[in-house]
């Protein structure tokens, strides 16, 4: 959970709770547009050398979606943050 001031920018975690098996995930966030934007997203210190993709095509209607995924090998077993979403 996270809450902002209104026109407070503000950074969403997503944590990926990994066996230690996972080479790639996918997801989107849906939210409501009227009260939020959505600005960017980079990689969490859990991707390490992953790429991640954005789709971002329906942002202003609240959806975003993302995949994380590794070339080689794969997440670390544990709580791994893979993304950070800004928001305003």
């Amino acid at each position: 959970n996270s809450s902002w001031f209104e026109n407070q920018v503000g950074t969403l975690s997503v944590t990926l709770a990994s066996k230690g098996n996972e080479a790639a995930v996918g997801f989107s966030l849906q939210f409501d547009p009227t009260r939020l934007q959505y600005l960017s997203a980079s990689k969490g210190i859990g991707a390490g050398s992953a790429t991640l993709n954005i789709n971002n095509a329906q942002a202003q209607a609240g959806k975003v979606g993302f995949v994380v995924g590794l070339s080689s090998g794969t997440f670390a077993a544990g709580s791994n943050e893979i993304v950070k979403v800004a928001f305003k």
